[in-house]
């Protein structure tokens, strides 16, 4: 990561290829509920392994997002949250004014600015006065669409020349009017996707275990995920709290902590707890936003784990229901306990879904990913895919299984 700016030049690059490098200006700076922005880090890297060099403005919380290695120079604006809401308020408007500023003063025509969300409005309205070529990428959006996210909406419709989404379903809910709009659905990290693992069925002489990884924040399940644990006995359930974990007393009392139940944080190699799930839900109600892809779902049928996920919501899009998993929004424990019970008992079942999904996660590459995007940034047309079978064919979604029969509910 370069601490000087754009007016000098990169030790040991020589100026002609200094020169040749394309440069892009990125702003990574979600709003207090759209933290989702794996999928923009992707396509950042991407870029950057491409010969792109990145302009980023972000704040403290993503400074190191990047390495010494990578051909990127971070600008760190904004200010830490408080505790009384007007500051909060003021830290706002302050860090809005130093993002219309910095755009200006660095962007020329034609230059990608490329934005994380669609918070960062004043980045968007500098880079179309600068006549720049202003990119959304967008994985969240508030559910319903309130006053700000409407507004927001407005300014993107009227500044943007493209925008990329990582769901067909959230391409259809914000229904934008930019005329160039394409979904790039998240590839499995590069880590993930190398990562030397044993293809193991959930069944043998193992445990069977259910397995979620999520934040410790509201609508994410976990009380519903307690409850699973409580009236399966018989079944593992393990907990994987991502992040900050100091809040999780509001979710879990010692009472609810039962005896099938293993509660941890995140650990930095994710690939034993992956070999010890046989199936991974996702149990996130999605009342408050309208979620991008999961992409932990995406590493779980990577190790060929069977999946549960909201029937709304991106992540849903990953799958074909009852070949990877199915699609059961968490209010339905029943249907979800069903499910779960027959994928333990129907060895045969399980391993063919187990199968499939290592299959399916297989098309969500990496450099897959990484060729749409550096496309994109060429200026070559993309095609819109509005379906996985205009993506990748209908080479994975031709069978269904009707083992389930009506016990599972959508």
């Amino acid at each position: 990561m370069c601490i000087w700016h754009i007016d000098g030049f990169k030790p040991g690059i020589s100026q002609l290829n200094y020169f040749e490098m394309k440069k892009v200006i990125a702003v990574l700076l979600p709003g207090k509920h759209n933290q989702n922005t794996g999928a923009f880090t992707q396509a950042l890297k991407a870029l950057i392994k491409n010969g792109h060099y990145v302009d980023l403005i972000t704040n403290e919380e993503n400074a190191s997002l990047f390495g010494p290695m990578d051909d990127a120079d971070t600008h760190i604006i904004g200010a830490k949250t408080s505790a009384l809401g007007i500051i909060n308020l003021f830290n706002y408007i302050n860090t809005q004014m130093q993002l219309f500023g910095m755009i200006l003063k660095i962007a020329k025509a034609g230059t990608p600015v490329y934005i994380s969300s669609i918070h960062p409005f004043t980045a968007a309205i500098a880079g179309k006065i600068k006549n720049a070529n202003v990119i959304y990428h967008l994985e969240d959006a508030a559910v319903p669409m309130g006053l700000k996210q409407r507004f927001m909406n407005k300014i993107a419709n009227r500044t943007a020349s493209q925008v990329i989404f990582t769901s067909l379903g959230l391409k259809q809910y914000l229904a934008l009017t930019v005329k160039k709009q394409t979904v790039v659905y998240p590839a499995l990290p590069a880590e993930a996707a190398k990562a030397k693992h044993t293809f193991t069925p959930g069944h043998g002489t193992k445990d069977f275990t259910v397995s979620m990884i999520t934040p410790a924040q509201p609508n994410k399940g976990i009380k519903e995920f307690l409850s699973l644990a409580a009236a399966m006995p018989h079944i593992k359930f393990e907990l994987n709290i991502t992040g900050d974990a100091s809040n999780i007393k509001n979710y879990i009392t010692n009472k609810a902590i039962t005896a099938n139940l293993a509660i941890m944080n995140r650990q930095d190699n994710m690939n034993e707890f992956y070999e010890r799930a046989s199936v991974v839900v996702n149990l996130s109600m999605n009342k408050a936003r309208f979620e991008a892809c999961d992409t932990n779902i995406l590493q779980a049928m990577h190790y060929g784990k069977p999946v549960i996920v909201p029937s709304n919501g991106g992540t849903k899009e990953f799958i074909n229901t009852k070949k990877h998993g199915v699609t059961i929004n968490s209010n339905h424990l029943d249907a979800i306990t069903d499910t779960i019970n027959i994928l333990h008992k129907n060895a045969g079942l399980y391993n063919s879904m187990s199968a499939a999904c290592k299959q399916q996660a297989a098309l969500f590459n990496p450099e897959h990913f990484e060729k749409q995007i550096v496309t994109l940034f060429k200026g070559r047309p993309q095609s819109i895919y509005n379906t996985l079978d205009q993506l990748f064919g209908s080479t994975f979604f031709n069978a269904n299984f009707d083992q389930f029969g009506n016990r599972v509910a959508a």
